[in-house]
């Protein structure tokens, strides 16, 4: 049997993104949300929005930032986020086996 995915914590809807960003700019305060493991939406209220994205490798937290809304769309940032997970698996794997040998 192959590995489980993790389910989502909270998908976001395409309204409730540009509904946080809209609140954002007319509230003057951030907003963020989560979308997906690690991924997340921050609209803030002088800048552009964006899709971030946290991981962790060898116990250090990194933050990405994929894109800025609304130029990369949802389906593209998850599809981003799917495809940096994947990355982040395989290179954290390969660091863990490159051991030196004794």
């Amino acid at each position: 049997m192959g590995a489980s995915k993790a389910k989502p914590i909270n998908r976001l809807s395409p309204l409730t993104v540009k509904s946080m960003a809209a609140r954002a700019k007319k509230e003057g305060k951030v907003e963020k949300a989560t979308d997906d493991v690690g991924l997340y939406f921050v609209a803030e209220p002088s800048r552009s929005s964006w899709w971030r994205f946290d991981y962790q490798i060898g116990g250090k937290q990194k933050t990405l930032l994929i894109g800025t809304y609304p130029k990369i769309g949802m389906q593209d940032v998850r599809t981003k986020h799917d495809d940096l997970r994947k990355q982040i698996v395989t290179e954290s794997t390969l660091a863990n086996n490159a051991r030196p040998s004794e």
